[in-house]
């Protein structure tokens, strides 16, 4: 098993003193159950040196203390780096280091497994699968990847994958960024062109589909023994009439159902949200639940990628000229409590949403649209003189 313990320490050599009384500094490594010495070359009488702050301390040596600090760090960073790529550092890494001799193509995937396995801890199961698509799409563009071969070239390459695949084209430059940023901290990438590359955020055009297309998509007559494309059918209604994103409605089990009420955390966020459903939303829960036994998933269990292309299908049929994602159905459900004119606060419940702002952006509302409602409230006051002006 893999040993990450290491420490390095900066210390005299008490067993080689020299004739003139001078002791030399070294470094202590301890990495992978080993102690190993490195000479610094440099020599100071006992007496002036600082033990706990592994320092000279004595005036005319801050050179001496700059060389100290300065290749600590340097074995530090190095097996850091090591480590990163997923490998133990042996006692032949560090003395050819050490020595000038070390030449490592670090290989992308061994620190992109190690770096997974740590960022893991931090972040949410629902993110977490993003970044293992990432790794999936990567190896598919890009079998054998080397830190190296990394740049600006490289990133607008894999994006135009991305767009060619109609791969999540936004959320995958995002956290393969996120990625890379650490590499930059950990000095295995040195070359930061890949920053230029970017991809539209999917948030400024936000599709949803009118009372009437979803009326369309549920009148659809598919054949009795497509039951997926059914079924994909059925989960996106529900997202549409539930306003539950994917990883929500994909994880409902009979625990989450009490007294008619939907009660789950939040994949994305790990909010907790008690919500009743539509009528039209628990049509479809309730054809499900029956046959769910406890513990399972109530909905058809159907990956988020196979449920995207069978909205192209249904889109297709149905005449919507939209490109439909499983995410569109919550927009769908925003939009249509808007139309509704229900209260933009209970939208941002019924969201699971923690600010009111983010209701807005699904629910299109803009700071134009407000006039109307101030336009005639008044707190009593004398009209203003020059309100004739005032034409908005």
């Amino acid at each position: 098993m893999k040993n990450d313990y290491y420490n390095v320490r900066a210390d005299i050599r008490t067993d080689k003193k020299r004739k003139d009384g001078y002791y030399p500094i070294y470094l202590f490594v301890y990495c992978s159950g080993v102690t190993q010495k490195l000479s610094l070359a440099e020599y100071i009488p006992k007496n002036i040196w600082d033990k706990e702050k592994e320092r000279v301390n004595a005036k005319g040596y801050g050179n001496v203390n700059s060389i100290i600090l300065q290749k600590k760090n340097d074995v530090l960073n190095f097996i850091r780096k090591c480590l990163a790529e997923g490998n133990n550092v042996s006692q032949k890494d560090i003395t050819n280091y050490w020595n000038g001799k070390a030449d490592r193509e670090v290989d992308f995937y061994k620190f992109y497994a190690s770096f997974c396995q740590s960022h893991f801890k931090k972040i949410k199961p629902a993110t977490q699968s993003h970044y293992r698509t990432l790794e999936k799409k990567l190896k598919m563009y890009s079998p054998k990847l080397k830190f190296k071969d990394i740049n600006y070239v490289f990133t607008e390459g894999f994006k135009e994958f991305l767009e060619d695949t109609g791969s999540g084209t936004y959320n995958m430059i995002k956290f393969l960024k996120t990625t890379l940023d650490q590499a930059m901290k950990l000095k295995l990438l040195t070359d930061d062109s890949w920053r230029e590359t970017s991809a539209k955020s999917p948030e400024g055009e936000r599709v949803f589909l009118t009372p009437a297309e979803v009326k369309r998509i549920h009148e659809l007559k598919l054949y009795e023994f497509d039951k997926r494309l059914s079924e994909s059918r059925d989960f996106f209604l529900f997202c549409c009439y539930s306003g539950l994103r994917y990883s929500d409605a994909n994880n409902l089990t009979h625990d989450n159902y009490k007294e008619g009420m939907l009660c789950f955390n939040h994949q994305k966020t790990g909010n907790r949200q008690e919500t009743p459903m539509t009528i039209e939303a628990k049509l479809i829960f309730y054809k499900y639940l029956e046959k769910a036994k406890p513990q399972e998933k109530i909905l058809p269990d159907i990956c988020n990628q196979t449920l995207n292309l069978d909205l192209k299908v249904l889109a297709k049929e149905a005449k919507i000229n939209k490109n439909l994602t499983s995410h569109v159905g919550r927009h769908t459900f925003a939009v249509t409590l808007l139309g509704n004119n229900v209260n933009p606060f209970n939208i941002t419940y019924l969201m699971g949403h923690k600010k009111l702002n983010q209701s807005f952006s699904y629910t299109h509302i803009m700071p134009e649209n407000l006039r109307g409602v101030v336009k005639n409230v008044s707190f009593g006051q004398s009209p203003l003189k020059n309100s004739s002006k005032d034409k908005s």
